[in-house]
This record gives C-alpha cells, structure tokens and sequence, in this order.
C-alpha cells in the first residue's frame, strides 16, 4: 500500500509524491523534490522511505543546515509511530549534551570537546553509563532534549547514550555537519552508511554550507576561548596544547 506510513489524509499529489520517490529509492536512484511551502514534504518523504529500509537494515539519514532543524523530522516520525512501530532520534553535539559542562557552566564547543576529552575516564556520567548491562530502548521516536532529560534521569552520559541508540534508529536526524566533515564518523561505526538512505533537506544550502564548512579562517575569539580553556583544565599545559593555540593566530 502507497500510503501506509502516511499519517495524514492525504491531500493533492501527496499519493503521487509517495509512489515516486519510493520507486526512486528502491531502484536506487537520486531524488529531488521540489514543493511549495505547506505541501508536507517531510511526512511525505518519511512515507516513501520508511517501507524501503525496512528490508535494508539500515536508516534514514536526514540532513539539515543546522542542529536547531533536527526535531522537525522527529517530530513527524512521532505522528507516524502512532500508527506504525518506529523508532528515530534527533542526533546532537557534545555541547548540547554533557552534563558535566552545564553543571560547570561551560557553553563553548571548544570548552565542552576540551572538558569531555580530559575528564571522560572520571565523569561519573559516562562510568554509569559503561556500568549498564542493558542500554533503555525507547518505545519512541525521541527529540535530543528528550533524550537528555532520560540520561538526566538514569544519571548517565547523554551524548553517547544517543550514539548507543543509533544502531537501533530508522531514522537520525543530524546536521550537514555529520555528512559533510569528519564528523561523520561518529555516526558512521554504527549507522550502516552504505545500506542507509541520505535525504538532504533544503538542499539548496548544501553548497554553501560546504563551503564555510572547508573555510580555514579562525577567529581571534575562537583563540582566547581556547587559550582560557587550557588555563582553566589544564594549567600546566601537559597536553602541550598552549603553543598550538597561539600559532593559530600568528
């Protein structure tokens, strides 16, 4: 049935919509769908590519400009699992989901990758979650805030409880972030790329995106930050890291 992942009445050449895209994915082929503002584009493709994955053990890989756009398809996908058993996350960084830095108040992405990468073998969010026999798999699909308030309350790490709930996802929403740098591979040792479906939404973004992504400018507030962060965790600058920073800005 075309529309059994569609959780709406379908309106004007949504059906159509549906039938297209899942006949492009399925022959694996490039799709693009361009549509006016208020047509339903996300529950739309959901419901073309959710039955195609079902027999490919793999997920949706849904790609927006910022980390701000990554509940939407969620939100979606929660209307949809009223209906139908499936599962998805809103995948952030480590600045929106250490605890650790906000009961240190630290908000830098600097601060926050500095504080995780010193201090990972005694946060004692991490050691409980290592602890855990068994991860808790939710029986829904979860926003990233969701999914820091469950690790809040299990008292464990929320950043890599959502990278353990990967492998079990239909679909992740992530930054461009994740496709277009290195940081993809924090996705890419547990989501099958090779056996999963891209959608880029706003594609037309995506170049310019690219583009500031591969920019080798750094500014000077970026420098002071880093500088104070070593200052701050590691005053005796073991890590050798102090004269690394300053040459960035010569």
């Amino acid at each position: 049935m075309v529309l059994e992942y569609f959780p709406y009445r379908p309106r004007a050449h949504q059906a159509e919509a549906v039938e297209a895209i899942r006949e492009a994915a399925e022959k694996g082929i490039s799709f693009c769908l361009h549509a006016p503002t208020g047509f339903g584009k996300t529950p739309v493709v959901l419901a073309a590519l959710l039955p195609v994955i079902e027999g490919m053990d793999g997920s949706i890989i849904w790609a927006v400009r910022t980390g701000n756009e990554t509940d939407r398809p969620i939100e979606e996908l929660k209307v949809i699992n009223e209906h139908r058993e499936v599962f998805g996350l809103s995948f952030r960084g480590k600045r929106d989901m250490c605890l650790l830095a906000r009961e240190k108040g630290i908000a830098s992405y600097e601060g926050v990758s500095t504080l995780c990468r010193m201090k990972r073998n005694t946060c004692p969010y991490h050691k409980n979650l290592k602890r855990m026999k068994e991860v808790p798999i939710p029986n829904k699909p979860m926003t990233f805030s969701e999914i820091f308030e469950l690790a809040k309350r299990l008292k464990i790490c929320p950043y890599f409880l959502q990278i353990l709930l990967l492998e079990y996802s239909h679909v992740i929403s992530l930054s461009y972030n994740y496709i277009l740098s290195p940081l993809g591979w924090v996705i890419r040792h547990k989501v099958p790329f090779r056996r999963s479906i891209l959608v880029v939404d706003e594609a037309h973004n995506i170049h310019s995106a690219a583009m500031e992504m591969n920019s080798k400018h750094i500014t000077l507030t970026s420098v002071r930050r880093a500088l104070q962060e070593v200052e701050r965790y590691d005053p005796d600058d073991e890590l050798g890291l102090r004269e690394k920073i300053i040459s960035l800005a010569e």
